[in-house]
């Protein structure tokens, strides 16, 4: 694994990406599906490079990269869902 944070960003500036371009292109009920299913991905990828960074780095850096990546989503309704995603799972 690279830089954490430069791979949560690059990850969350693909996200931004995806999220603009299916509100461009899908009806509500696709667009839905599609954002809930980048949501989930997007949560576990942050959740396993913070795993990483807990075990090697410590709680302080893991909790600053799940910080700044949520801080990072463009769409409200999107960083809600990996919020709640990253909070639900952010147990281990």
């Amino acid at each position: 694994m690279g830089d954490p944070d430069e791979v949560i960003a690059q990850r969350i500036e693909q996200l931004n990406e995806d999220v603009a371009s299916a509100k461009e292109r899908h009806d509500a009920e696709k667009r839905d599906r599609i954002l809930n299913a980048y949501a989930q991905l997007t949560a576990e990828d942050t959740l396993l490079v913070a795993k990483v960074l807990r075990h090697t780095n410590g709680e302080t850096q893991a909790e600053e990269l799940l910080t700044s990546a949520l801080q990072a989503v463009d769409d409200p309704e999107v960083r809600t869902a990996v919020s709640k995603l990253i909070g639900a799972r952010n147990k281990t």
